[in-house]
């Protein structure tokens, strides 16, 4: 720790005898825990105008990224990297210990710029700060190709449309800071400022519409944000696993986040209606999947490939939907809540004659083109949920509050024992293709101290830290500026799904992307 730094404030009274270690106690023993620190503390946290300046280490001022290819992949040179956040309310009277886990024990994190301990208690509004040697994870490799560049001459000087390549994240998230969409816009094009409209998973690629300027953003908001007389048009392609029936095939489950966390969607009679619009372009019997053409009609998270899954035929390639070590033998199909998952007979009827009686309306006031399925938003509520027949029940908190209310088991009632048992398993699966991120985080810092405990007793550390010649217990390297143990760099088709974003259309414009290489009828498989 930087001896630079200042120490804690003491409290003004004689603190009570040490209690047991935090991480040694139960829940209910570490809110009664932290409810008698907080006596000792303001209830406010410390006035920003009174913290006090970082020093050392954590005065560092904000990196520059060093891009580099190797293998098809592109990479960032690690840096370090200070961290900054101030506690949320939902951490109020929470210690460090259960925020940060075992971080918050090897002296790395700072609470309103000052040494702190892992039984040190927060307050709403507290600034965090903890410095890290950041390794981001590779993105598949080449450039962001342009469809539409408006700076060029003759163009609107208002709009930007790329196609986003699957693996890269569009902001920062995660671990993810400079191998995003919108970084590397900024250092390798020129483009400092771009505004995202619409929405793409990390591992999914296609279409990002995009503005350059503030009143285009707001434009583009109006038409992605359903404010429009009319909606926008989208066509998706992805490769699912099996042959998919001829003609075309309508899901309209309903859909439900089940684990905010891991973006864990499924069929649920909780849901929020969904509605996708499915057509097979193209079958390829080596591999026994099936190029499809998709048309979400609304726009909820995974939407495409749960429904995929509910109907049996899965993104081929998809890490968690296509996981029938999470899923069971079945894949998911037919959802994961029994006969019921997507409410009795009766509520489906309501549901699709209320959707049919919405298009027809559309259609009729001229809302709603032909060929064009978009539902516009007017037949939502401020929450997302539709207005006619239905009630927004978009997230399991929800769902929760209504169980305990009726006096139910909240867990039996979100929660099948189908559902716990495959976000059990997808949690590990997350933790192995991240590459057990957290706990070499933790084995990397663990080392350093060790060894700047032994140079400071004056003892010989005969150890070359860091060089090639120093491996772990994989064979593996570590890192030279933090000891983190390196890992086997993924395979770039490893890092994407078959999925991806085709076309996005209004009656005001029209931005579409070539068919990606797998979902073309000619594709070998390969």
């Amino acid at each position: 720790m930087d001896p630079d730094l200042p120490a804690p404030p003491s409290p003004s009274s004689s603190p009570p005898p040490p209690p047991a270690p935090t991480h040694q106690l139960s829940i209910e023993e570490r809110a009664a825990a932290g409810r008698a620190k907080s006596a000792l503390r303001p209830k406010q946290a410390t006035p920003r105008s009174k913290l006090p300046p970082l020093t050392g280490a954590f005065a560092i001022p904000d990196p520059k990224p060093e891009y580099y290819e190797d293998d098809g992949l592109r990479k960032v040179k690690p840096y370090m990297y200070a961290f900054h956040s101030w506690a949320k309310e939902r951490w109020q009277d929470r210690t460090l210990m259960d925020v940060y886990g075992e971080f918050s024990r090897l002296g790395q994190i700072l609470v309103n710029q000052a040494k702190s301990t892992p039984d040190f208690v927060l307050k709403n509004g507290d600034l965090i700060s903890n410095i890290l040697h950041r390794h981001e994870p590779p993105v598949v490799a080449g450039p962001i190709k342009i469809i539409y560049d408006g700076r060029l001459p003759g163009n609107d000087g208002q709009t930007f449309v790329v196609e986003k390549p699957g693996s890269m994240p569009i902001h920062s998230t995660g671990r993810y800071h400079f191998n995003t969409l919108l970084s590397i816009l900024k250092y390798d094009y020129d483009l400092p400022l771009v505004h995202t409209s619409n929405r793409l998973d990390r591992l999914t690629s296609g279409v990002m519409v995009c503005a350059l300027t503030v009143e285009k953003s707001k434009n583009l908001g109006a038409w992605f944000g359903g404010r429009m007389k009319t909606g926008v048009h989208k066509e998706y392609v992805a490769r699912c696993l099996g042959k998919f029936p001829d003609g075309e095939i309508v899901c309209e489950e309903p859909l439900l986040t089940i684990d905010r966390q891991l973006g864990v969607n499924v069929v649920h009679p909780d849901g929020r209606p969904s509605k996708t619009i499915f057509k097979r372009l193209s079958y390829h019997e080596g591999t026994n999947t099936s190029a499809i053409h998709c048309q979400p009609i609304t726009g909820r998270s995974h939407q495409i490939r749960v429904h995929l899954q509910f109907l049996g035929y899965p993104i081929a390639n998809d890490p968690v939907y296509q996981n029938q070590e999470a899923w069971g033998i079945n894949g998911g199909k037919g959802g994961v809540f029994g006969a019921d998952r997507g409410g009795t007979a009766e509520t489906r009827a309501m549901r699709r004659e209320i959707g049919d009686k919405m298009l027809i309306e559309a259609r009729a006031n001229g809302s709603l083109q032909e060929g064009q399925t978009e539902v516009p938003s007017s037949i939502y509520n401020k929450k997302g949920g539709m207005k006619v027949g239905f009630v927004s029940r978009d997230s399991v908190a929800t769902i929760v509050e209504k169980a305990i209310a009726e006096g139910r088991d909240p867990a039996q009632s979100v929660l099948s024992d189908e559902a716990k048992g495959a976000l059990e398993k997808l949690r590990v699966e997350r933790d192995r293709e991240d590459g057990w991120a957290r706990e070499r985080d933790t084995k990397g810092i663990k080392m350093a101290r060790a060894k700047d405990e032994a140079v400071a007793q004056g003892e010989v550390v005969e150890t070359e830290w860091g060089k090639e010649t120093v491996v772990d217990e994989d064979g593996l390297g570590y890192c030279e500026e933090c000891f983190t143990p390196m890992m086997k760099d993924p395979r770039p088709e490893q890092l994407f799904i078959w999925l991806h974003a085709m076309r996005y259309r209004t009656e005001e414009w029209d931005w579409s992307s070539e068919m990606p290489y797998w979902a073309q009828e000619e594709w070998d498989g390969k």
